[in-house]
């Protein structure tokens, strides 16, 4: 039997002689992208070592390619996506990736995981999570490049829509309906309580208990309308006595016996950068719940790296999550 392989049957050459010719190139769709994610056109270009003007002629052919204005020029504000250029962004981050992976079919046939994911982390776990996750990841696919860029929820959801970010770990609420999510491990929000509290060794509390205490809010977009939606559905008022933007002031404050807080994601065992350590108690009512999810623009065609940096992720989390269960038991 001959080992070569059969020529297409003649409808399929017939159609691809038929096709329109691409009047794009890859390099165009490279420096619209980097313009999209530096909100410059001098930006793009010094991320990508070429002129300015390399950078302002490909966006201008690309729009007249499309027949699409894909951005608005503001002085202020430098470049600014249209809403045709936010779908096309993300249609030409897909169709980069997929060039990125024809060109390297010989490592995709032999299995290997390789290429750039640029990946987004909620702030409030970024420096639990991202170390031992992407290690992890690493060590199991050498040849693939994570890049992760931390923010809060506002900041990762339009890193998604603008096409700068391919896939975020973050809590799954309140997310438009342009993206798509995996839930990897539920996160209720429990009481973060400093070790010696009266309440610290109860397998379950109320918040009620805690209601006239001082209350240290972590205070994000959206983070915070969470836990304050929390007390407001069990008809409580917060004695809000600090607001703060970092998890690890959170914490820190709440080990030196300033107030309380809530969270959702906090290890059992986890101490701060400082030593302190907190003990983190499930609350005894239900409340809106929330989980850690992957997210990813609805446009955004997952590849083999996203898909085995999603899976990597979901092994993860799932682990915490028992530890987690197991230690609360």
């Amino acid at each position: 039997m001959s080992s070569r392989r059969s020529a297409p049957p003649p409808d399929a050459i017939s159609s691809f002689a038929n096709r329109e010719p691409i009047a794009f190139t890859l390099r165009q769709l490279l420096y619209f992208t980097a313009a999209a994610e530096h909100s410059s056109v001098v930006g793009a270009a010094a991320a990508l070592n070429v002129s300015p003007a390399s950078v302002s002629a490909a966006i201008s052919d690309l729009e007249a390619i499309c027949g699409l204005q894909l951005f608005v020029r503001r002085h202020a504000r430098g470049l600014v996506l249209t809403p045709n250029g936010r779908d096309m962004v993300i249609e030409a981050s897909n169709l980069l990736h997929l060039a990125g992976e024809f060109q390297a079919q010989g490592r995709r046939r032999s299995g290997s995981v390789h290429g750039r994911l640029e990946v987004g982390i909620l702030v409030s776990f970024a420096p639990t999570l991202v170390p031992p996750l992407v290690r992890r990841f690493l060590d199991a696919h050498p040849d693939a490049d994570i890049r992760w860029q931390q923010g809060d929820l506002d900041f990762l959801v339009n890193g998604l829509e603008a096409g700068r970010l391919e896939l975020a770990l973050m809590y799954d609420f309140d997310l438009p309906s342009t993206l798509r999510r995996v839930a990897l491990s539920p996160m209720p929000a429990r009481a973060i309580l400093p070790l010696d509290h009266r309440l610290a060794g109860e397998p379950k509390i109320a918040l009620a208990e805690l209601a006239d205490e001082p209350f240290i809010l972590l205070d994000l977009p959206r983070t915070r309308d969470y836990f304050l939606s929390i007390f407001a559905e069990m008809g409580l008022t917060p004695n809000v006595a600090y607001r703060e933007t970092s998890v690890e002031m959170v914490r820190n404050l709440v080990a030196n016996n300033f107030g309380f807080s809530l969270l959702n994601y906090v290890l059992a065992d986890e101490a701060d950068s400082a030593g302190s350590r907190v003990a983190a108690v499930p609350l005894d009512r239900k409340v809106r719940g929330t989980a850690l999810a992957a997210v990813w623009h609805y446009r955004y065609r997952m590849n083999r790296l996203a898909q085995a940096f999603l899976d990597t992720a979901h092994d993860y989390v799932d682990e915490i999550a028992r530890t987690e269960r197991r230690d609360y038991r």
